[in-house]
């Protein structure tokens, strides 16, 4: 499970920023929660942004989340190194434009499971 689910817009100078238009890219930070049942180890990490017209905004190397029998496609992931305790993590997703303002939903998946979701409103 994830908390602390945040989404920050960053310019091209890797500062945050509240206006879309100035965004180039988006960072999702979050805290993957500790987990004596899950085996340490490497995880990856995939994030679904998608927009208030529910389009899935996508990866440029065409990333899917195998969800048993279906898969979905993915806007970014991460490798991470787990070890069952805490761990702050940022995944980053590189804005060519299809940021709109509205309500956006944040979904976070490893191991075939969601593990946390947010939603945002972006102007």
């Amino acid at each position: 499970q994830v908390s602390d689910i945040d989404l920050v817009l960053l310019s091209k100078r890797d500062k945050a920023t509240t206006r879309i238009r100035s965004a180039t890219k988006v960072r999702i930070d979050f805290t993957l929660r500790a987990n004596k049942v899950t085996p340490a180890g490497e995880k990856a990490i995939y994030l679904r942004l998608i927009r208030p017209d529910q389009v899935v905004l996508g990866s440029p190397e065409l990333e899917m989340i195998d969800l048993g029998e279906e898969q979905i496609p993915a806007s970014a992931s991460r490798i991470i190194s787990y070890e069952n305790s805490d761990l702050p993590v940022s995944i980053f997703w590189t804005n060519d434009g299809e940021i709109v303002p509205g309500e956006h939903i944040v979904e976070l998946y490893s191991d075939g499971e969601l593990i946390g979701n947010a939603s945002f409103i972006l102007q």
